[in-house]
């Protein structure tokens, strides 16, 4: 079921009880599935949302789920999944960071304003520091 603002695009899919409902999107060939619930965020390339997953916001920071992603968990906050989610897994990030779970490994991309007020700059694919 597509609720309020939610939008679905390309050849994606809503089955089952599925609800996508508030500000989510799902295109590509992305697929929300059984009893999930997502409330936000974008879900897209070959993501499967399914079982009793919750998908949401926290504090209007929004998740990503993309490209062969399977989430059966809860995904909320600041998240960028490329990766599976399995059903006993809570994964909240509150935060202007991006916490990014892909290929099994966690990392964090930093808020571009802190960047600028670092005064970081990418020099050659590397990060330099300067004070």
């Amino acid at each position: 079921m597509v609720r309020e603002e939610a939008e679905i695009y390309d050849d994606s899919m809503v089955r089952g009880t599925a609800v996508v409902a508030g500000k989510a999107r799902i295109y590509n060939h992305a697929v929300a599935k059984d009893s999930c619930y997502i409330s936000s965020g974008e879900i897209k390339d070959d993501a499967v949302i399914a079982g009793k997953a919750i998908i949401g916001s926290l504090c209007l920071q929004k998740p990503l789920i993309s490209g062969d992603s399977r989430v059966y968990g809860m995904v909320q906050g600041n998240v960028h999944v490329n990766g599976n989610i399995f059903s006993w897994e809570k994964i909240e990030a509150n935060t202007q960071d991006t916490h990014i779970f892909e290929h099994g490994q966690w990392s964090i991309s930093p808020a571009i304003e802190k960047l600028q007020k670092l005064n970081i700059q990418n020099i050659h694919g590397s990060i330099e520091y300067r004070h």
